[in-house]
């Protein structure tokens, strides 16, 4: 069926009759709704942007009375983003895509009243991208879209479809079971699988996370199902029945195991739902069921999904629960953490609703850049508009500490820099287990900062759940430059670089030895940075044409050295060059191209006869070793030599892998004598001919 708002739930909740506010985490309000420009009755989640801003999205008040898309900033300053046109609907759940747009779904409205999809600009401006007709693509989308790695976005429709299937009772016909659809970022729609209702389920809700395995993951309003990029559904746990579990909240979080976290609204042994997890290998998987302690003190009725924070915790709130006697009996919600082992504990209990620190707080809780959790709750606070809110105020954001480590950390070294210098960026995002956590996205720098962008790259630690990388960027410009990393279109880190003066002037120079050189010997190349004042430091990178060869360090004498074999190497020139990188107190400088003729290996061919003198009817063996004569080569040569006595070829055989060509031969037609053979080594693609000195047999 369709999943109702919160917004219906909050105009049916008006019980609230609370007393003194309890916290159990350091609770800090930082905003007020009431109804003017920024909207109220917050819901669904917040996002933290490329800019620094928490984004979210409220249901009434705002310019037009529609609500609107709100941004919060960390200090507490609070606008509206974008004002949906009086009539239209504002969007359930915001993700920030790859260039920076926010991408979210209107669950109704659209051309046709089924639903749209949507992005707004970082400057406030909204584009339909897709509008459903019900009918074959879907009605009524649900949950947060998801960013995959192929950079379209995946979400679900709850209703719609093929219309002929799945009793709607709300409508008293049948209107689908929803769908999965993909979307590029320019608008681009398609339906990938259609739900029948049957062991695919049906009414899918929260959206998809996309695991470690390549593949989405999602609910639906009785299973936890798998979708394989251009294949099926196929069901990996179903909601047990005893209980009733119902209304599940996604998008799902998957831990180490392989395991999928989400929450239930409905059902368990007390009717306040559950935290579940789930994997194709156990099933659906009871972890904690709401009210099971004393007074509901963790919480009851969670209308959000779990967030995986950067201590390995999981993080969600409640709707209801903690406070028997707050909230006309239901309590007025919490927020709290589970660990992976299922210990449930209320990090912040939710009592007053009229002046203090607000209730019913229905929405995801989320990591800043700072570490703490930002969220909101809909209603409370001090921000009262009758008319909107009834008389419960309309609602609060607000920040938890538990003194963590950000989600997403940058570094850069250095920190402070010279124009023209470049800078090494290195990110870590804890709790990076799904594909979708890995799709890190940086903003930032401009073009006199360095301008980094783009899809990031990484690795993934199975010992402490950690994607890491890092990246160059190399600032043109005096000035300040904020980076941005946003990560699983939800989260961000940030990092700021100062950059000052270009440096005083430093040379450098190139010299190799030996030059020239013979393929088979070592090559050493070596970059002597100096300047007027004290000795360089820092890192001198070497390229052969555009390609860099590697970075070394300079010295305590202000050289940096690369050594490089020649074996294999085609004879030619080489052209190499060094950049210096520069420190605090020089700028970069790159010194002047260095030729290095690589040659043939000069070899030596060595004859040796063996018996001699040899006796008829005897057998001689001739054995020719080639080396290379160069000081210092390696390597074998390969190829022929060829056996003369006088000027006339007796034979000729293949050097072997010792560089050794020998052959044997009979005396017994051969009259007695003295005869003068010499070896010549005919030489190949890296080395030159070379003819042995004469060696005398003698034949008796």
């Amino acid at each position: 069926m369709k999943i109702l708002r919160l917004s219906t739930l909050f105009q049916v909740a008006v019980l609230l009759a609370c007393t003194s506010p309890a916290a159990l985490a350091q609770f800090s309000i930082i905003a007020d709704f009431d109804g003017t420009a920024a909207g109220a009755l917050p819901e669904g989640n917040l996002v933290q942007a490329p800019d620094g801003n928490f984004y979210g999205e409220d249901i009434v008040g705002g310019a037009n009375g529609t609500g609107a898309v709100f941004k919060l900033t960390p200090a507490g300053a609070l606008t509206a983003f974008y004002t949906a046109p009086s009539g239209a609907v504002t969007p359930v759940a915001l993700t920030i895509g790859s260039d920076g747009y926010f991408y979210g779904a209107n669950e109704t409205g659209g051309m046709d009243g089924y639903g749209s999809v949507f992005k707004i600009s970082p400057a406030g401006t909204l584009t339909t991208l897709y509008s459903f007709q019900n009918s074959t693509d879907g009605s009524y989308p649900v949950g947060t879209l998801v960013q995959g790695s192929d950079g379209n976005f995946y979400g679900e429709t709850n209703q719609g479809g093929d219309v002929s299937l799945c009793f709607n009772p709300y409508l008293g016909l049948s209107n689908g079971c929803g769908t999965l659809f993909r979307i590029t970022p320019a608008g681009a729609f398609s339906v990938v699988y259609t739900f029948q209702g049957t062991t695919d389920g049906g009414f899918p809700s929260g959206g998809l996370v996309q695991g470690s395995d390549g593949n989405y993951y999602g609910l639906t309003g009785g299973t936890v199902f798998r979708y394989v990029p251009g294949g099926s559904v196929t069901t990996i746990a179903t909601f047990p029945t005893t209980n009733a579990i119902a209304a599940p909240n996604g998008p799902l979080v998957e831990d180490a195991s392989g395991n999928y976290w989400g929450t239930a609204a409905e059902g368990g042994a007390y009717g306040e739902g559950v935290v579940f997890k789930a994997s194709a290998a156990n099933g659906f998987q009871l972890v904690w069921t709401f009210c099971s302690d004393t007074n509901c003190a963790g919480g009851g009725t969670p209308y959000a999904p779990l967030f995986a924070a950067s201590d390995g915790n999981f993080y969600g709130s409640t709707f209801a629960g903690s406070d028997p006697a707050g909230c006309a009996g239901f309590g007025c919600g919490t927020v709290f953490r589970v660990t992976p082992a299922g210990v449930l504990t209320a990090l912040y209990s939710s009592t007053d609703s009229n002046t203090l620190d607000g209730v019913l707080p229905g929405s995801t809780v989320i990591q800043g850049s700072n570490g703490k959790f930002y969220t909101t709750a809909g209603h409370g606070g001090t921000g009262a508009n009758s008319s909107l809110c009834g008389g419960d105020n309309c609602g609060i954001a607000f920040t938890l500490s538990e003194g963590l480590a950000a989600p997403v950390v940058l570094t850069l070294s250095p920190s402070t820099a010279l124009a023209n210098t470049p800078v090494t960026l290195s990110y870590t995002v804890s709790q990076a287990i799904s594909t979708t956590s890995q799709q890190c996205y940086a903003f930032g720098g401009g073009a006199g900062g360095g301008n980094w962008s783009g899809k990031q790259t990484g690795t993934y630690s199975s010992t402490t759940h950690a994607w890491s990388g890092s990246a160059t960027i190399t600032p043109t410009a005096d000035g300040t430059y904020v980076y941005a990393l946003t990560c699983g279109g939800q989260v961000s880190g940030f990092a700021t670089l100062t950059v000052a003066g270009t440096g005083a002037t430093a040379t450098t120079t190139l010299t190799a030895t030996p030059n020239p050189i013979s393929i088979g010997q070592r090559v050493s190349v070596a970059a002597t940075v100096k300047g007027a004042g004290t000795t360089p430091t820092g890192t001198v990178s070497f390229y052969y044409g555009a390609a860099k060869l590697a970075t070394a360090a300079l010295n305590g004498s202000g050289v940096a050295s690369l050594s490089s074999p020649t074996a294999g190497l085609p004879a030619r020139t080489y052209t190499v060059t060094a950049i210096y990188n520069g420190n605090s107190a020089y700028a970069v400088s790159t010194a002047a191209t260095l030729n290095i003729p690589l040659g043939l290996a000069p070899t030596a061919t060595a004859l040796t006869v063996t018996p001699t003198p040899v006796t008829q009817p005897g057998i001689a063996t001739f054995s020719a070793q080639v080396t290379r004569s160069a000081s210092g080569a390696l390597g074998v040569p390969t190829g022929t030599v060829a056996f003369y006595y006088h000027n006339a070829v007796v034979a000729s055989a293949p050097l072997n892998a010792s560089g050794v060509a020998a052959f044997s031969a009979s005396s017994s037609a051969v009259p007695p004598g003295s005869y003068p053979v010499t070896a010549q080594y005919l030489g190949d693609a890296s080395d030159s001919p070379s003819t042995s000195a004469a060696v005398t047999v003698t034949v008796k």
